[in-house]
């Protein structure tokens, strides 16, 4: 195992393929990140590209600005227990899980404006905290999800397109004018 004590900074056109590091922070903003096992101890900024065949553990916090797409392929990311992340802060953010990809939230993620698709078996994992905020809009979840945590809808519409699956213990928490659409698959 590596340890980078700063910064790694990607860019459009870049292509970095790690086996298990430590990183103190990653900046992504294009590019193919490719790796066995990598643990984030700073902020990890996915503003583009693409994480592939990786287990990624956010221990700082997961910020992906909007306006934005990014792709997890074959991947997990997971926002472990006591660190946010935030997708999209008024802006849209698509995330595209693809070939056995996972999103796990642990901590507190906020979503605002966007979505996830899903391509193949994959799935969105919630233990922690899932607030939306769509604000008049629809905020749109077309990957399996279940919830084992507390999901709090503030406003707007929260699609859930393939249902839960069965898979949902947890709570969800919608407040006045705001909905929860399940759309099928369970």
């Amino acid at each position: 195992t590596t340890t980078f004590a700063g910064q790694l900074v990607m860019a459009s056109g870049s292509n970095v393929n790690v086996g298990s590091k430590t990183l103190g922070a990653l900046n992504q903003s294009g590019g193919i990140f490719t790796g066995n096992s990598l643990t984030i101890s700073g902020l990890y900024t996915f503003g583009g590209g693409s994480l592939t065949s990786a287990n990624v553990q956010a221990m700082g916090g997961l910020l992906v600005p909007g306006p934005s797409t990014i792709t997890l392929n074959g991947a997990t990311l997971t926002n472990t227990a006591g660190q946010i992340a935030n997708f999209g802060a008024g802006a849209r953010v698509v995330v595209s899980l693809q070939n056995g990809a996972a999103f796990i939230n642990s901590g507190t993620a906020s979503l605002t404006t966007g979505q996830f698709s899903s391509v193949g078996t994959t799935s969105f994992v919630n233990s922690g905290v899932l607030s939306v905020a769509a604000s008049g809009s629809t905020y749109a979840l077309d990957v399996p999800f279940s919830n084992s945590g507390t999901v709090g809808l503030q406003s707007g519409t929260l699609s859930l397109q393939r249902g839960d699956g069965g898979a949902t213990s947890g709570s969800f928490d919608i407040a006045a004018g705001a909905t929860l659409l399940f759309n099928g698959g369970g």
